[in-house]
């Protein structure tokens, strides 16, 4: 028996809550995530949760993981710039044509990098970085967006809200 199905006295139940449960379609619009390990690779740092050993209590903790490629207002500025793209909402669009998508990517990407270049000595972004900076943001906004292609993720959402129960009574063949 699969771990998704119960045997009951109806027969066998088969159902695939991890992916139908409502909570699925929040995780799926989650976008705090992404921009948070942005922003950890642009400061070089990761969040850990731990326990305080004197007051046993939860707390996130900064540990070095890297260097920081930029400073702090860099990292606000292009995860603010991130921002205004991935996020809830648009993640709810539709680009109708894949050209539709290419032309966004590409208007993007010229101002990423215009940004990069303009902003890098009041950002402190070595030059040696901006291709780390600008391919590391570029891939997460492809991958991002390439879910709004031809409406591809709101017509994923269906399974999401979807449910599919088989019952057998015991029986063999058609008829029984």
């Amino acid at each position: 028996m699969e771990p998704n199905q119960n045997l009951t006295s109806k027969g066998l139940e088969s159902h695939n809550l991890g992916y139908t449960h409502p909570n699925a379609l929040q995780i799926r619009l989650e976008t705090d995530t992404l921009l948070l390990q942005l922003k950890e690779h642009l400061e070089g740092k990761l969040r850990l949760q731990q326990i305080d050993p004197v007051t046993h209590k939860a707390e996130i903790a900064e540990i070095a993981s890297g260097i920081p490629l930029m400073n702090a207002e860099g990292v606000h500025s292009i995860i603010s710039f991130m921002r205004t793209m991935i996020n809830p909402s648009t993640v709810q669009g539709n680009f109708t044509k894949e050209e539709d998508f290419q032309d966004f990517i590409s208007d993007k990407k010229s101002a990423l990098l215009d940004s990069l270049v303009s902003n890098a000595p009041n950002w402190e972004l070595d030059m040696r970085n901006t291709r780390m900076v600008y391919h590391s943001c570029i891939g997460l906004l492809q991958t991002f967006m390439s879910r709004l292609i031809f409406n591809k993720e709101r017509e994923s959402y269906a399974a999401t809200f979807s449910s599919t129960e088989n019952t057998t009574n015991g029986r063999k063949g058609l008829f029984g």
